[in-house]
């Protein structure tokens, strides 16, 4: 299984859409800050970690979401149209080392590599100009870390479709469209019905999590201040994690069904 991780993470470093979407990750929030410092006129010296955070984390969280369905659909189903799978058989690797390894692979590219572009904004504004006052460092964390739950739900769905699919590209293409459906889904169940259907699809819990639900104005240190709240009740945060992990295990359970049983050329 080492191996093959290592062959997928070789030939994933050298990848031209890879290569481009680790830049865009790093590029675009970085530039839109610059255009949002600009705009308001507020000097780059006052954008801090929680300003960030406030506003414009928000909209680039699409971003990275995109992010997710390009790295987790790569890693699984790149090589699933060529002899690569059937290869590794023949060096004598089981059906389940090399469906693992792809998975771990996803992860370790859709999951934790996102997550690290996605947090790099908050560190680098933070480190320049400090934490700040627009949120909570505590609420922060928090959302940031129940952030991981539902990204990781979200990346085994691609996956999933993937491994059905047999091949990256239909498996980016119906990961793509299943969330378009999912977002406008959820959106007319919650204007329509007034549903919560933050349990119910992994994008709603991701827009959950990255936005206020309210503010409220403050005076600390003799300044007024906005600030957002991030606060996270006890039992939404474990229904988040417990739902995310319990459809994430289930995807992978039919991805690993269908992996097992399909025929090789």
């Amino acid at each position: 299984m080492v191996n093959i991780l290592k062959s997928l993470n070789y030939t994933t470093r050298r990848n031209m859409l890879a290569v481009l979407t680790i830049i865009s990750m790093v590029a675009v929030p970085f530039i839109i800050s610059l255009i949002v410092i600009r705009y308001n006129e507020m000097g780059f010296g006052k954008m801090t970690g929680s300003m960030y955070m406030g506003m414009i984390s928000v909209e680039m969280v699409i971003l990275f979401i995109i992010a997710v369905l390009i790295f987790s659909t790569m890693l699984v189903g790149s090589d699933a149209g060529d002899k690569t799978i059937n290869y590794e058989m023949l060096n004598g690797h089981s059906r389940g080392s090399i469906f693992w390894a792809r998975i771990i692979a996803g992860y370790g590219w859709s999951v934790l590599l996102v997550m690290v572009l996605y947090l790099l904004p908050f560190g680098y504004f933070t480190l320049i100009n400090g934490w700040g006052l627009s949120v909570d460092k505590a609420e922060a964390l928090a959302r940031l870390i129940l952030l991981i739950f539902p990204i990781i739900r979200l990346a085994s769905l691609f996956m999933m479709l993937t491994t059905l699919s047999g091949s990256a590209g239909r498996g980016a293409a119906y990961s793509y469209l299943e969330m378009m459906l999912v977002i406008m889904a959820g959106s007319v169940l919650e204007e329509a019905f007034d549903m919560d259907t933050s349990y119910i699809f992994s994008t709603s819990d991701i827009a959950w999590i990255v936005t206020s639900q309210k503010s409220k104005n403050l005076v600390i240190n003799g300044r007024n201040v906005t600030r957002l709240d991030y606060a996270v009740a006890d039992d939404k945060a474990v229904k988040i994690i417990i739902i995310s992990l319990v459809m994430s295990a289930i995807y992978l359970l039919i991805a690993y069904k269908v992996f097992k049983k399909k025929d090789r050329d």
